[in-house]
């Protein structure tokens, strides 16, 4: 009986058409590759921020609230649209030394995209109201995005031409890819370097105390991983 069983599993076996009797799929080749694209920006995101210290919470406030508002009117008085300044964050909160309330803190910071041509000027102006924290400049999200498609499509096509090279070597031709996945770690990053300016920063910052500013190049990069037929 076992027998008469055996002999019919063999013969199903041999029924089956011959892609269902061979083992695993069609071969794939998976990758991983890193693109980037450069670029000169031509306009940047500026953040310019007031920190104020008083002994009560509504002192504090005011004060800041007083300097806040001349860099704003000096940026705009520079030129500034008012659709391109926003408010970024404004805090509060109390100060305590040894384990006593010292008094309070207040911070507010505004962010503003400009081009780079402006952005010395924007500095002393802003600094000169009041500004004591500079942080930028940053590339605007708009040319980040942007750059960073590019860098995608860069990323997948040197995938191909890796996988490609992997094919020839094994002696196969490489097929469509059949999954592409984004590293997430290659997305957007704003770009901070150049002038930090502190609370200790002077009123008013004289001509040739500018920071120098130069654009040069800003790279952004995206990773991929793709999965390519291969036969």
């Amino acid at each position: 009986m076992h027998l008469a069983a055996a002999a019919l599993a063999l013969v199903a076996v041999l029924a089956l058409p011959a892609s269902a009797a061979e083992s695993g799929d069609d071969g794939k080749i998976t990758v991983t590759s890193r693109g980037s694209v450069s670029t000169v920006p031509v306009e940047a995101e500026w953040s310019f921020g007031v920190y104020s210290e008083g002994k009560t919470a509504g002192a504090a406030l005011r004060m800041n609230s007083s300097a806040t508002s001349r860099v704003i009117a000096a940026l705009k008085t520079e030129g500034v649209d008012p659709s391109d300044l926003r408010t970024e964050q404004v805090y509060l909160a109390p100060r305590w030394s040894n384990g006593t309330l010292a008094g309070y803190s207040a911070s507010n910071s505004v962010r503003v995209t400009a081009g780079w041509e402006k952005a010395a000027s924007l500095i002393d102006m802003a600094v000169t109201a009041g500004a004591n924290r500079v942080y930028g400049p940053l590339l605007t999200r708009e040319q980040s995005d942007d750059l960073y498609q590019r860098a995608l499509a860069n990323a997948v096509e040197k995938a191909r031409e890796k996988a490609r090279g992997i094919a020839q070597s094994a002696g196969l031709t490489l097929g469509r890819p059949l999954v592409i996945s984004e590293i997430a770690a290659g997305g957007y990053v704003p770009y901070a370097y150049g002038v930090t300016a502190s609370s200790s920063t002077p009123p008013g910052v004289p001509e040739q105390a500018r920071a120098p500013l130069e654009p040069g190049q800003r790279e952004v990069q995206a990773t991929v991983t793709v999965t390519f037929a291969a036969s």
